[in-house]
């Protein structure tokens, strides 16, 4: 009987060509500013994806091809380089595993689900595809989590939308938390949770989140705010909306990732003090929110100004609410922007009755920064 490398071999041409297609396809997904474009071709075709950092984009190579990816005259930040490492191993091992069918009946998960879910998990868990070359099973606690998410997301209860989360235990060392002993009985945090009625009464995922171990079972319940409760007085990369600050702190520390479906539909993941992305219209965005903060600040020249903008953007975001700031360098242009009566200043007009003007009082000659 012929081996399941033996019996793919011919076909390898064919399944090249199919990788680099997912490559393309990954890339252009979460990189949509970016372009793409095949080079050259070489006689070495290894199935790890190289990439080389030029200003403005890089040079990668994936299975004997060469490529130009150029990010509109950006250079790439440091989580879209992360994103594009992690891209790389999900493919990776996956064209590896094609070459073992024992391995691939063991770690089957890795082709299922959507290939986009695997991506995010390659981005946040670095050890989750690490073991699979040498044959171990693959647990891929993100993407399963994610699924969890999803299918929560189509139910209701009480006629109400279903929100919850989930808090993975990290790979990487915290002083202020021990993992749990696993209980007897203790169930894979996977989709088959979804299917017991009770299970999304258990935890909202604003207050409460499932706790889930490195192998992937849910062995506790954990409320959020004593969880992060260690590392209140920490500064977290990027101010966070009031409501979830918690579940950022709750990942500054030990590697941990928290996902949660909001009551609005959309799944956050925060990892490292800060959102990294959301799944929102159908589909994944990397908010690369640090790097964004970073030109925020710049811009504005003033730290506690631009902290303070930004949380109440925030805020107002999450309250499903809009608003336009307009940060003016010369405070005499803001004539030409609005009537006399919206100035809190050298008002000329008085505040007619029962108009909003009569409040400004209340606001004269403070600054943002002390409303």
């Amino acid at each position: 009987m012929a081996s399941s490398s033996q019996s793919t071999e011919p076909n390898r041409p064919f399944i090249d060509r199919y990788f680099e297609e997912l490559l393309a396809r990954g890339i252009q997904y979460f990189l949509p500013s970016s372009e793409l474009t095949l080079v050259g071709r070489s006689e070495d075709g290894k199935p790890e994806l190289s990439s080389h950092l030029r200003e403005g984009g890089a040079d990668l190579e994936w299975l004997g091809a060469k490529y130009s990816l150029v990010n509109q005259g950006k250079d790439f930040t440091e989580h879209e380089q992360k994103l594009l490492k992690g891209i790389g191993k999900v493919l990776s091992t996956r064209y590896q595993l094609l070459f073992d069918a024992e391995v691939v009946a063991r770690s089957s998960e890795i082709f299922s689900g959507l290939p986009e879910d695997h991506y995010v998990s390659g981005f946040l868990d670095p050890y989750v595809f690490a073991g699979a070359a040498k044959g171990d099973k693959v647990i891929d606690r993100v993407s399963e989590a994610i699924e969890v998410l999803r299918i929560s997301a189509l139910s209701t209860y009480e006629d109400r939308r279903i929100s919850t989360g989930a808090l993975l235990f990290g790979f990487q060392p915290d002083a202020c938390h021990e993992l749990p002993p696993q209980p007897t009985g203790a169930l894979p945090y996977s989709s088959e949770l979804t299917s017991i009625r009770s299970f999304h009464r258990i935890c909202d995922g604003l207050r409460t989140v499932a706790l889930v171990d490195r192998a992937g079972l849910m062995v506790e319940l954990v409320d959020v705010a004593e969880w992060a409760r260690p590392f209140a007085e920490f500064e977290l990369p990027v101010p966070s909306a009031r409501r979830y600050e918690a579940h950022n702190r709750a990942t500054l520390c030990g590697g941990h990732v928290c996902l949660v479906l909001t009551p609005n539909g959309e799944i956050k993941i925060f990892a490292d003090g800060a959102q990294v992305f959301s799944f929102l219209d159908g589909r994944w965005h990397l908010t690369d929110a640090v790097e964004k903060y970073r030109v925020w600040e710049e811009a504005l020249g003033n730290k506690e100004l631009a902290h303070r903008l930004f949380s109440v953007a925030l805020n107002l975001a999450e309250g499903r609410r809009g608003c336009l700031f307009v940060v003016l360098d010369d405070r005499r242009k803001a004539r030409e922007l609005l009537g006399n009566r919206d100035l809190l200043h050298q008002q000329q007009e008085p505040a007619k009755a029962g108009s909003k003007n009569q409040l400004h009082y209340l606001l004269r000659r403070l600054r943002v920064t002390e409303l």
